[in-house]
């Protein structure tokens, strides 16, 4: 973002503005894969909830400072580039490997090293077990497991070693409809989002004003994420969220926008009507963002974790890149660009429909696991329930 910022020819602009791409969606997929891994299941749409709010405070102030700013150039190095910059110190002292995946990766030293940073920080009590597995440990008193549940042997010799692939998230039927189906789920969340913002201007009021609105009620939706999530569950939470997406966009359909409103200040009803049906939109789908991103961590095994977190969030990407065309479309059609976004998720909703729920339920590690003839899960002690409270 600096040297976009410094830079005086196009070329440099453009394979800048590449990277910046690659960049920025690898360090989402893993910012998303950390928090899962590093938050118990009590914790975790709580977790994410607050990075979301985060994200919506920061486009409400978004507003204002490109106001203030007035040249792209200020923008990229003091608004974007400086700020980056200044995360490499934060994430250097103080981001620490997760223990999931030092346990996946037998680092058991290092797991319990940063248990222990997170007892302290915490203020818990240091722990002194021994992980199971450590030392050729079995279940017994004195041992924890993280997270609190015995993995057969058989699961760990097959998944040990191995390399795994995109392909592992199509071989086997269970890991296969999930992917395909979050596929087109992830597909639709960036079209209209995106197609959102995007199609601000159609809506006949001022830009900037309608961003600053839908932002807040970005804001409100993420505050209300955390409760009617742990009430509905994932699931259910999905289906109300895009229900909520698609009859706001649906309606305007009813309410189309005449010419000469665009020009009026006052007096058009529709232009009203399509901002509130926008802000409707806006807070379903910032809700359902919530609770996709939980939702699709707590899928996908920590073996392929971050394999199906990223060909599900890149696919989303093709939504954003296919928005521009099909908004251009309806827009030169005299159809309402929130027409579109509602059918997409009327699509949506029935995929989500057959997908499994998954609030309330430990996270797995191997693929082996996810199959049907794989052994059930047993959870092991009581104080290994009390010790992911502490995690907490």
């Amino acid at each position: 973002m600096v040297v976009i910022g410094a830079a005086h020819r196009i070329e440099i602009v453009i394979v800048s503005i590449v990277l910046v791409g690659i960049a920025f969606g690898g360090f989402e997929i893993i910012a998303i894969v950390y928090t899962a891994e590093l938050s118990g299941n009590s914790f975790r749409i709580k977790s994410n909830t607050t990075f979301n709010i985060a994200w919506s405070v920061t486009q409400f102030f978004t507003t204002s400072l490109f106001l203030l700013a007035r040249t792209w150039r200020i923008i990229c190095i003091v608004l974007i580039g400086v700020p980056l910059l200044i995360s490499l110190y934060v994430i250097k002292n103080y981001i620490f490997e997760t223990p999931r995946y030092l346990y996946f990766e037998q680092r058991y030293q290092e797991a319990r090293e940063v248990l222990n940073k997170i007892s302290k920080i915490n203020r818990r009590v240091p722990i002194n077990e021994r992980l199971l597995g450590e030392h050729g440990q079995e279940a017994e008193e004195g041992t924890i497991f993280f997270p609190k549940r015995q993995v057969p042997p058989e699961v760990q010799a097959i998944s040990k070693g191995n390399f795994t692939g995109y392909l592992d998230l199509f071989k086997d039927k269970n890991i296969r409809k999930i992917t395909l189906f979050l596929l087109y789920v992830w597909f639709f969340r960036h079209f209209a989002y995106y197609g959102l913002n995007f199609s601000l201007p159609s809506l006949g009021t001022e830009v900037y004003r309608n961003f600053t609105i839908a932002s807040v009620a970005e804001f409100a939706a993420f505050l209300a994420a955390d409760r009617i999530n742990q009430r509905f569950g994932r699931k259910l939470s999905l289906i109300i969220s895009v229900g909520l997406v698609s009859l706001a966009c649906l309606a305007i359909i009813f309410f189309p926008i005449p010419d000469e409103c665009y020009l009026a200040v006052e007096g058009c009803y529709q232009k009203r009507v399509s901002l509130i049906s926008t802000i409707v939109a806006k807070f379903g789908l910032s809700f359902f963002a919530s609770v996709l991103i939980t939702y699709t961590s707590e899928s996908y095994p920590t073996e392929v974790r971050p394999l199906g977190l990223g060909i599900t969030m890149s696919t989303g990407r093709l939504g954003a890149i296919a928005m521009p065309f099909i908004v251009a479309y309806m827009s030169n059609t005299q159809v309402n660009p929130l027409f579109s976004f509602g059918v997409a998720g009327v699509i949506a909703l029935i995929f989500i429909y057959f997908l499994p729920e998954t609030y309330g339920r430990i996270l797995k590690d191997y693929v082996e696991e996810m199959k049907p003839q794989g052994q059930p899960l047993i959870r092991i002690s009581e104080k290994s329930n009390k010790m992911e409270s502490s995690f907490d």
